[in-house]
């Protein structure tokens, strides 16, 4: 801008003349006569001096002022339009800085004031466009009191000067800033009213102004075929032609699915194919302004709207659909907001509800300025808001789901960025739409909707402010009671018999957060109607893992009375809703005592099979199998000399029986300490690859090994189950009395002296062919057999050779052992998942496997022997929780009591 004004103050320069003029009424030494010369001769302006540079050679101070004389002459002028003599009259009017005056005679003044007038509005001109100070202010006698009132009282420093400058256009920058302002908005309506789509209440389906004007080779080649699904068909309604695929058994259960906000029904195509062969009747369907379906304008789409394009393609179908227990209904994203609230309608209709990444409890917060800004209705015209829509969806590439669906909800701060598919990757775009056309990709498809249906940026908007999307309580309290009423019913009311919704959902998606959708689903509908399945994906869901989805979404027919209802194999459950399937099989109302998953009650273990000297070229081993778990352990003898521990320190040779009968404790502590100084015994615990399917090939070794290496190790030393004695490998040196000493005892005649010159040390080995559960558990038992059938060779120290000397292969002796210690662990289930210890119910689970360790956050282990006839408890451990108090401490030693009974029999047989 200053570049615009500098370029401006250049172009609108005096003219020649008035500025010749005014340079010889301030500058008595201007030769006005020459300057004219110069103009004439056509002298170029550049060269001339300037009168920027004509006022910096003007002196400033008012002494310097005061001493120049200021009387000066006007310029010649032709003697039509010379006007009459004046001159210059300084004045001091008691500032102490001069003024001016012009002095004109009466009897020309009168004459000459219309070119007074003219010079004075030039000369304002000039001080205008002046650059420099000039320090004084200039009044004009003989002028009338209104024509020398409009010039500057004051010429102002350089700065104020300049401002001056600007001082005219800045004066009406309001006025033009509401004038633009006004005209915009005037220039906006009319576009509006010109470009205003006409008042219309239907805008057609690319069935209508697309595919008949395509050959058959470019309606192949389409992203989204009108022939891609089975059964295709198009519904005539008061509201448009809506798009309906159904196919299947006729006698099989009927599926009703229902897409998300943007993506057709064609993203439901693996899930639909896959329930087909499972022996379904699938009916899929085009939301209004989707796909193939027509787009009514004049209507808002809300629940009434979606409800009523239900009800449509229901009674199309030459199928009853609408009968009690008529379908199972399975909604997708929007599919499962709308889903919620037909059910709560119609649950007479429903045989079951299933909500894949369902929509409808999306919380407010999560709602984006930009969006709230955007989507408001009346901020801005129709065609605007289409644009700036349609340029959001699509900002570079192909708009996809994951964008659409970030438009209602503001994914930044919820996305998991580990997962390319949640953060719309290249391998979301490339997701395949339909197994009976792989090119059909989700970019495709979605490229195609935005460019050839124009009603599909109309109903998108509409449905952002209208569908059942954000925080719909109502409808979910009401279905809550509704479900309510079904379980309490107990099967006979129709619709929704069990009482239950599934829900199936992403761990990583950024659109439904799961935690958030369980909690509060679990406060609206209650914790007894929900069975929540989790999935490693994002909110593409259904079309990157419609197989997947499929596994618990299929139905069965029950015999008998029995009405069919959602079910699964107990596998399948298992292993996708862990927490609701252990639950149902423990909470059973019908059942007078509880059982687990796998067959057992909760103080039952898994019987336990020992096989010892399993391994030939170990010293020892046993072989363990309890349940699915199995592992194998073995044990290998080493000889450690003392002069290779740095810390040996000598000990006398102990005379007690090798039963260790009549070892005083002191004895025992120091033996205790020995053993675990010297590191004699070194367990290792190896999970092996493929044991569970948690463990991988080429991974480092898990902390789950480290953990139960780590336990053994201090079990080992805290039991003191191995007698460092029989580990010792002892010289004994025999010294012969002095001749001279006949009074001494026999025993004094001949001494012995024994010193301990090696250790034997023990490595032990557990190998994890087969995990289920309880490692600890197994990998003890297998290490107290392993050292029970450990035989190490008898050694001796040669004091010539200065080495340890094994006996032959077939000498050896038993690894003395004391007592039989056995580990007995147990997990406690509580019945709320995210609840606290002490919330509702908890059940004790002996043994755990797999599935149990996994949903259980509080552990319990005891170790006991009640070898001897007497319970010596070695050790107890708990590691999280409160649910376990003193009491229930003290009747789970008895259970570990008839654990060892158990495990002592089978190391026995």
């Amino acid at each position: 801008m200053s570049r615009f004004f500098a370029r401006s103050r250049a172009n609108t320069a005096p003219a020649p003349h008035l500025d010749n003029s005014y340079r010889s009424l301030l500058n008595p030494d201007y030769d006005s006569e020459e300057a004219a010369d110069n103009d004439a001769r056509g002298m170029d302006p550049a060269r001339r001096p300037s009168l920027h540079r004509r006022l910096r050679s003007l002196p400033h101070d008012a002494n310097a002022m005061a001493s120049r004389s200021w009387l000066a002459v006007a310029e010649s002028r032709p003697s039509g339009e010379r006007p009459p003599p004046r001159k210059l009259v300084k004045d001091q009017n008691g500032s102490g800085r001069p003024s001016f005056s012009l002095e004109l005679s009466d009897s020309d003044a009168e004459k000459d004031k219309g070119l007074v007038r003219r010079q004075i509005a030039r000369l304002k001109g000039l001080y205008r466009r002046a650059e420099k100070p000039v320090a004084q202010t200039c009044f004009w006698e003989g002028v009338p009191e209104n024509t020398h009132n409009s010039l500057p009282k004051q010429v102002r420093t350089v700065n104020q000067v300049r401002m001056a400058t600007w001082a005219l256009p800045c004066r009406h920058t309001a006025s033009y800033i509401a004038l633009g302002a006004i005209g915009l908005s005037v220039g906006l309506t009319l576009r509006s009213l010109a470009h205003h789509r006409p008042k219309t209440k239907l805008i057609k389906s690319p069935v209508s102004t697309q595919l008949p004007h395509l050959s058959e080779a470019d309606l192949a080649e389409l992203p989204y075929p009108s022939d891609i699904l089975p059964g295709a068909r198009d519904v005539d309604t008061p509201y448009g032609h809506i798009r309906v695929f159904e196919w299947g058994p006729a006698e099989g259960e009927k599926v009703l699915l229902m897409h998300g906000i943007s993506t057709p029904c064609i993203a439901l195509g693996h899930l639909a194919e896959e329930l087909v062969s499972r022996g379904c009747r699938v009916m899929l369907f085009d939301f209004f302004g989707r796909g193939l379906s027509d787009a009514p304008v004049d209507l808002p789409y809300d629940i009434r709207l979606y409800t009523s394009q239900i009800l449509l393609v229901l009674s199309s179908s030459a199928l009853p659909w609408t009968g009690s227990d008529g379908f199972h209904l399975v909604g997708y994203s929007l599919g499962g907001g709308v889903a919620v609230s037909f059910a709560r309608y119609f649950p007479h209709m429903v045989r079951s509800l299933v909500l894949v990444a369902g929509g409808g409890l999306i919380r407010h917060e999560h709602v984006s300025w930009q969006s709230k800004v955007l989507y408001s209705t009346g901020l801005f015209p129709e065609w605007v808001l289409e644009r700036l829509v349609r340029r959001r969806l699509t900002p570079q590439r192909a708009a996809n789901e994951e964008n659409m669906a970030a438009e209602a909800v503001d994914t930044k701060q919820l996305r998991r960025q580990k997962n390319s598919d949640a953060s719309g990757g290249d391998s979301y775009d490339k997701a395949v739409l339909s197994t009976r056309k792989p090119g059909i990709t989700v970019a495709a498809v979605m490229k195609w909707q935005l460019t050839h249906h124009e009603g599909f940026i109309p109903a998108f908007v509409s449905s952002i402010r209208y569908a059942p999307i954000y925080e719909q309580r109502e409808d979910w309290q009401v279905l809550g009671k509704v479900l309510a009423e079904r379980r309490e019913a107990q099967g006979t009311v129709p619709g929704m018999r069990s009482g239950r919704v599934l829900m199936v959902l992403g761990d990583t998606d950024p659109v439904i957060v799961r935690e958030e959708l369980l909690h509060d689903a679990t406060g609206l509908l209650g914790e007894d109607a929900i069975e929540a399945v989790s999935l490693d994906c994002g909110h593409e869901i259904v079309m990157t893992r419609g197989e997947t989805v499929a596994r618990p979404v299929f139905f069965k027919k029950e015999t008998g009375d029995q009405e069919s209802t959602l079910s699964f194999s107990r596998e399948v459950f298992a292993k996708l809703s862990p927490h609701p399937y252990l639950l149902r099989q423990l909470a059973l109302k019908d059942s007078t005592a509880p059982t687990r998953t796998n067959g057992r009650s909760p103080r039952d273990a898994r019987p336990i099979q020992i096989h010892t000297s399993s391994l030939s070229h170990a010293h020892g081993s046993a072989l363990v199998r309890s349940g699915d778990t199995t592992v194998l352990c073995g044990v290998r003898a080493e000889v450690l000399p003392v002069t290779s521990i740095p810390q040996f320190r000598p000990r006398p040779p102990r005379f007690e029986s090798s039963d260790g009968g009549g070892e005083d404790k002191d004895d025992a502590d120091a033996d205790a300490a020995e053993l675990k100084e010297y590191d004699l015994l070194v367990p290792n615990i190896e999970l092996a690859t493929g044991c569970a399917p948690q463990f991988l090939p080429g991974v480092p070794p898990s902390t789950a090994a480290q953990t139960v290496s780590t336990r053994v190790y201090s079990l080992l030393h805290r039991s003191r189950l191995v007698d460092v004695e029989a580990l010792r490998v002892w010289f004994t040196e025999e010294e012969e009395g002095g001749g001279g000493d006949e009074m001494k005892d026999e025993e004094e005649e001949e001494e012995t002296r024994a010193r301990v010159m090696a250790y034997w040390v023990l490595y032990i080995d557990v190998l994890f062919v087969s995990l289920d559960g309880n490692a600890f558990d197994a990998a003890w038992t297998a290490v107290v057999a392993a050292l029970r059938d450990t035989k190490i060779p008898v050694a001796r120290w040669d004091p010539e050779r200065e080495a340890v000397v094994c006996s032959g292969a077939g000498e050896t002796k038993g690894l003395v052992t004391r007592g039989l210690p056995v580990a007995c662990t147990a997990a406690v289930f509580l019945e709320k998942e995210q609840g606290e210890p002490g919330d509702g119910r908890h059940w004790v689970l002996l043994d755990p496997d797999r599935l149990e360790e996994s949903l259980c956050k509080e552990v319990i282990t005891a170790v006991v022997d009640c070898s001897g006839g007497e319970t010596r408890i070695r050790a107890i451990e708990k590691v999280g929780g409160t649910a376990i108090g003193r009491e229930l401490v003290r009747g789970f030693v008895g259970v570990a009591e008839a654990r060892w009974r158990e495990v002592s029999q089978a190391m026995d047989s």
